[in-house]
């Protein structure tokens, strides 16, 4: 059996990607991996072992991810069959032909088999060239499956073995020769001066760690100045060698943008199959500021004893297989303190994911956008202000304004920004304060005013906004003197310190604008 560990992000990837590529072999029930036979495959807690008789086969699985990746050939296939259906219904002729046309700019293997265009003006003649053009696409469907991953491919790891030029037929046998057939044999020829520098076994003779295993990661001669003794070349072995050919399976591409991306969660082989699975199903959705969503949804996933060093060690790596640029990595800024108190409120948090606003036809969840300026250390209480507004506005003017928060929400937010920003006020005092501006809300409904709660909760508001404490006290002394009443003690702490005033300020407005528990619509 062959045993690779966990390792940097890229090696990382690669055994992801050896996986995907392995998927008849195992199974992943959420929270385990289960291996369908044992002989075959086993996981460790940071580390796969595998039986080299698990290559047989291993050229035809790795072609066939590689071109479902890629994914033009049914693309196209699902083009022509609606371009026929047009044509068929009476659709413009000359439109159609212009979309083919396009395809077959960027498609040279079909373009090559359907040979020369044939006039826009001929309906019949059009037809007739799209279904030929389908029948070539299915009756040769072996030779565009090479074609396309090697076009795909190529991209990512350069010229290499199958990659290379002047290979152009029989691809899978050219990959079974020079890597299924050694593989599972155990028939490689060894260096035996050096050991691999991934895993120290035997070298795998005149293979080496270059750019064409990995364009934007490997060594290169522009580099030998970075590199010990001016050498270049790293030695590998055969089963690093293709583990590292394997890595583009664990890429997940957007759409939108045309970018891949993985997540490095080296905690577990199956922490990073579960990280991964997220970010798949989180790229599918069809809005903005997917990672800050993928990122909302993996906090609230992980609430084991090991989740701070999970969020401590995550980062997500953009990768554009079009140029040789290192990817683009988003790490979030998490520090093991952030991630510490990301980890310790996480019920807190998990209570505001269903919570939104809409200013006109625009919605914005409150757990994305407040996380979003949490990691980028922009959070703050002007964002509570901000949603007081809108909850208070809403009232006000519903066609313009509607959100689903409540102020007992707001409260649960102010409470995290006291948190996050290390304020030394314990959490009961806050409470007291939110349920002293209760208090004050029952008096107005005693006395039959609860019509001026939103007027005197806007002063309020204006004068958090601009950090007038005399104004706000003033409010407030005149609305407690009009029933009679002394003004909570806590206040005295706001005179001096600004911050304090922001948290006891806010937690107060919130209790008068709220309700005693909170409204339960989860």
């Amino acid at each position: 059996m062959e045993r690779i560990y966990l390792s940097d992000w890229l090696y990382n990837a690669s055994i992801l990607g050896f996986l995907e590529i392995n998927s008849d072999f195992w199974e992943f029930d959420g929270n385990k991996l289960i291996s369908k036979d044992e002989s075959l495959l086993k996981f460790g807690e940071n580390y796969i072992e595998f039986d080299r008789d698990i290559f047989n086969g291993f050229s035809e699985r790795y072609f066939n991810y590689a071109f479902s990746m890629y994914g033009r050939y049914n693309k196209v296939i699902n083009s022509l069959s609606s371009y026929i259906l047009d044509i068929e219904a009476g659709k413009d002729v000359l439109d159609i032909y212009k979309k083919f046309k396009n395809i077959l700019s960027s498609f040279t293997l079909l373009k090559n088999k359907v040979g020369d265009l044939f006039s826009e003006k001929d309906t019949h003649k059009t037809l007739e060239i799209l279904k030929q053009a389908m029948a070539i696409l299915k009756e040769e469907k072996q030779e565009f499956l090479e074609s396309d991953t090697k076009v795909f491919l190529g991209k990512i790891y350069g010229q290499k073995s199958f990659l290379n030029r002047p290979v152009t037929k029989n691809l899978i046998g050219k990959f079974y020769e020079d890597f299924e057939k050694p593989l599972k044999d155990d028939k490689v020829e060894k260096d035996k001066t050096y050991k691999c520098v991934i895993c120290n076994r035997p070298v795998k003779k005149d293979t080496i760690f270059d750019t064409g295993i990995c364009k934007f990661y490997g060594l290169n001669k522009d580099a030998k100045n970075f590199v010990w003794n001016f050498n270049t070349k790293l030695p590998i072995c055969d089963i690093c060698e293709i583990i590292y050919f394997s890595y583009f399976a664990s890429f997940t591409k957007d759409e939108r943008t045309n970018r891949y991306y993985f997540v490095n969660a080296d905690s577990s082989v199956a922490d990073l199959i579960k990280s991964n699975g997220l970010l798949k199903r989180t790229l599918k959705q069809e809005e903005d500021n997917k990672l800050i969503n993928f990122f909302t949804e993996f906090i609230l996933m992980y609430q084991h004893q090991k989740s701070e060093f999970i969020l401590n060690n995550m980062s997500v790596l953009e990768i554009d297989i079009s140029n040789e640029t290192m990817p683009k990595v988003y790490a979030f800024n998490l520090s093991r303190n952030k991630a510490k108190f990301i980890k310790d409120n996480q019920d807190d948090f998990k209570r505001l994911s269903k919570i939104y606003y809409k200013i006109n036809d625009a919605t914005i969840y409150v757990l994305k956008e407040a996380l979003s300026l949490f990691l980028e250390n922009k959070i703050g209480f002007y964002y509570v202000y901000k949603l007081l507004k809108i909850y208070i506005s809403s009232l006000n003017k519903p066609k313009s304004y509607s959100t689903n928060i409540n102020p007992y929400l707001i409260q649960v937010l102010n409470n995290l920004i006291v948190g996050g920003l290390h304020m030394d006020i314990d959490e009961k005092s806050l409470w007291r304060m939110y349920h002293s501006g209760n208090k004050l809300a029952e008096l107005f409904r005693q006395n039959n005013k609860e019509n001026k709660i939103p007027s005197v909760a806007y002063k309020l508001l204006n004068a958090l906004r601009i950090s007038d404490v005399e104004q706000f006290m003033d409010i407030l002394i005149r609305t407690y003197m009009a029933f009679n009443q002394e003004i909570p003690s806590l206040f005295v702490k706001t005179i001096n310190d600004k911050n304090t005033f922001y948290a006891f300020g806010y937690s107060f407005l919130n209790g008068l604008l709220g309700k005693q528990k909170e409204v339960s619509n989860e």
